[in-house]
C-alpha cells in the first residue's frame, strides 16, 4: 500500500484522529460504517454449536443503526435476521452477505 503524504497549511487548527476513531468513521474494512448498503430478501445463517454439529436457519437480511458511537455518526451493521439477533460472524472476515 503506498503511503500518502500530507502537509498541513494551518496545523494548529487541525484535531488529528487516531487508527480507532477513523475505524469509527468509515468502519474499518467493510465491517459497517455511515456508507454501508445493505441487501434485502432472503439469506439463510449457519451456526456451528458446541457439539460440533451445524443448524442452517432461514430469515431476511436487515440492517441496525447506531448513532452512539463518537461524532454521531451513524454506524451501520447488515446481519440475517432470523429471530436471534445479531450472531458474532467468525467467517467471511466477519461481515454479513448481507452487505452489498
Amino acid at each position: 500500500m503506498k503511503k500518502l503524504k500530507l502537509t498541513f497549511v494551518n496545523a494548529k487548527d487541525v484535531e488529528l484522529l487516531s487508527r480507532e476513531q477513523l475505524k469509527e468513521i468509515t468502519g474499518g474494512s467493510g465491517s459497517g460504517g455511515p456508507l454501508t448498503k445493505c441487501l434485502t430478501g432472503p439469506c439463510t445463517l449457519s451456526v456451528q454449536g458446541s457439539n460440533g454439529q451445524w443448524v442452517t436457519r432461514d430469515g431476511n437480511c436487515a440492517s441496525h443503526v447506531d448513532t452512539s458511537g463518537p461524532f454521531g455518526i451513524p454506524n451501520v451493521t447488515c446481519y440475517c435476521s432470523t429471530g436471534l439477533g445479531q450472531v458474532p460472524l467468525s467467517s467471511n472476515g466477519g461481515v454479513s452477505r448481507c452487505t452489498q
